[in-house]
């Protein structure tokens, strides 16, 4: 049931066009001040407004894998929750606007395997 959960609303982020596929948020040191230069970039990217600057989180950034070092970068920004791709659930995308895919290829790899047991 969970499972399925987790599939609506993936499909309804999907629909609305709240789901952006990044490559990848590696940075080669650990600089709050970057990443915020990456999310300022992606909110641009995708016609977002505002979604480095805001007060509280307004989007889930799911990594393909647990990486400290993107983790320590973006976690001091109060716009943005942070999760790796095998821990997520319906909630946490439920209470966020938008949905950030770090590796896209690896993170709907998994999401296909979970939904085909």
């Amino acid at each position: 049931m969970r499972i399925a959960a987790l599939f609506t609303v993936l499909s309804k982020k999907f629909k609305d066009e709240e789901i952006i596929f990044v490559d990848s948020l590696a940075q080669s040191a650990i600089k709050t001040k970057t990443a915020m230069d990456v999310i300022t970039n992606i909110s641009k990217g995708a016609g977002i407004k505002d979604l480095a600057s805001a007060k509280k989180a307004r989007a889930l950034v799911a990594l393909s894998e647990k990486n400290t070092n993107i983790q320590k970068s973006f976690r001091n920004i109060p716009s943005l929750e942070m999760a790796v791709i095998q821990n997520i659930n319906p909630m946490q995308l439920l209470n966020q606007k938008y949905l950030i895919i770090e590796n896209p290829e690896v993170a709907i790899a998994f999401l296909t395997s979970k939904l085909e047991k």
